[in-house]
């Protein structure tokens, strides 16, 4: 079975976070462009910052502006993806599922379904549905979005490959390992290919395969791949990096499942020190090496620091994501458990019952067919 935690995130294409403006049309009034790329970048910044109210009313002026645009403008498109993008982030599932459609609509109608925003938007409804666990409706967007892909810009883009590499990670939560390798192996090549050997993302590809093989135990190709992607970074970016972490992280967990485990919390450790230097100890990726640091307490015994490490980790995801977000589900059912091990039923007991109710409500959207 899986490891419940991964420092590994779903990649949106072309997505409208970080981006200013997409089209100029000629005649446009100055005073609306200025207008909505003040709003998008106030809410990109506010969406950043995890102040999701403050976003949502900036995206929502940013979309009245739009809607006055040319009609061939796709930028109502890229609104509506942010607003999705902050429902997401809040909980509010159902209103995000309908925003990334209604995005996908508008840029398949104006660009066309074979538009590479078309197809982006498709990535991102795919990667929205990855995100709830709902791996079954995620592959079939993949698969749609990236035989798009390669008809429109070869089978040999990077687009490609990080299509690729979402899918290989649904196959990956399925375990159909075989397939997921073909697909992270095919990533890889297109990435050496187009972007050279020593390229940043080439180490990320790599910590992915990494994953893949810890997760089935093989852990010799598992070291190598970290390793190989380590020694790329230490060349590209410093260690000093966010993605030096994950794959610090990674390698905790190999030896963990090895019983190394003074070998398994210096990595861990390493892997804090260094997302303290970077992006933060309140960043998602330091829950996710602090639910791997409690896992690797509970085996030794340790429950005391087991269960702060969960708190940690709980604590930071209910504050990134909100309570009832599926990355949080992750940390209840290993709190829920620990309890368990405890004696502490009763506690135990409510965080199952809220382990259950998240996922239940991640699941209980109705899948619309896609744009075909």
């Amino acid at each position: 079975m899986r490891s419940p935690v991964s420092i590994r995130t779903i990649q949106y294409l072309w997505s409208t976070i970080g981006l200013v403006c997409f089209i100029l049309f000629v005649g446009e009034a100055l005073g609306q462009e200025e207008l909505w790329n003040k709003n998008m970048q106030a809410a990109k910044i506010a969406y950043a910052n995890n102040k999701y109210l403050e976003a949502e009313q900036h995206v929502l002026a940013a979309i009245e502006t739009a809607e006055t645009f040319p009609s061939e403008d796709p930028r109502v498109g890229s609104s509506i993806d942010l607003l999705a993008h902050v429902y997401k982030a809040t909980g509010r599932f159902k209103d995000a599922e309908s925003r990334f459609e209604d995005a996908l609509e508008i840029f398949a109608t104006r660009l066309g379904p074979a538009h590479p925003w078309t197809m982006a938007e498709l990535n991102n409804l795919a990667g929205f549905y990855s995100e709830l666990g709902r791996y079954s409706d995620a592959a079939p967007l993949y698969r749609l979005a990236l035989n798009r892909l390669v008809r429109t810009l070869g089978p040999k883009h990077p687009s490609v490959a990080v299509v690729l590499t979402n899918l290989a990670e649904i196959y990956d939560q399925q375990e159909r390992y075989p397939e997921a390798e073909a697909l992270y192996r095919e990533s890889l090549s297109i990435t050496q290919e187009t972007l050279g050997p020593g390229h940043p993302t080439v180490a990320a590809t790599m910590n992915n395969l990494g994953f893949h093989y810890s997760d089935q135990d093989r852990f010799v190709e598992a070291k190598a791949q970290y390793e190989g992607a380590l020694e790329i970074l230490k060349k590209s970016t410093g260690l000093r990096h966010p993605l030096a972490a994950a794959i610090y992280n990674g390698l905790g967990v190999i030896y963990r499942k090895q019983a190394r485990f003074d070998r398994a919390e210096n990595y861990h450790r390493k892997a804090l020190e260094v997302l303290d230097l970077t992006v933060g100890l309140d960043h998602p990726h330091a829950a996710a090496v602090r639910h791997e640091l409690a896992l690797l307490y509970i085996r030794q015994g340790k429950y005391a620091d087991a269960e702060s490490n969960l708190q940690q980790a709980l604590d930071i995801r209910e504050q990134k994501f909100g309570t009832e977000n599926p990355k949080v589900a992750s940390i209840l059912e290993s709190y829920a458990a620990l309890l368990r091990e405890l004696g502490r039923n009763s506690e135990a007991d409510e965080m199952e019952i809220r382990t259950e109710a998240i996922r239940k409500k991640a699941s209980g959207l109705d899948l619309a067919d896609p744009i075909q």
